[in-house]
């Protein structure tokens, strides 16, 4: 879902573990974070340059929030053609 402020926040699950994804078009920033805080699956979206979840706390875009940090989830940012050449069992998501 893209934001008011023109990032794009995706909420997902990936190989069981729930994840968000957060871009920024404009610096080609992309991070992946676990959503689970203190034993529980938040959900997020963005707001004034900063991830909001759903109990209305807020996160840097580095996942740090005021006394925690996401658990970063490796991720990598790439062209299609680049990844799909090395990596030819790759699908398209969502499928």
């Amino acid at each position: 879902m893209d934001g008011a402020d023109g990032l794009t926040v995706l909420n997902e699950e990936i190989g069981g573990v729930p994840v968000v994804v957060v871009l920024d078009p404009d610096s080609m920033f992309g991070m992946a974070f676990s959503t689970v805080v203190d034993g529980t699956a938040r959900t997020f979206s963005a707001g004034d340059g900063l991830l909001v979840d759903d109990s209305g706390a807020t996160w840097s875009l580095e996942g740090v929030g005021d006394d925690e940090r996401l658990t970063f989830v490796t991720g990598f940012v790439t062209e299609w053609y680049g990844w799909a050449a090395y990596q030819t069992d790759t699908g398209i998501w969502p499928d």
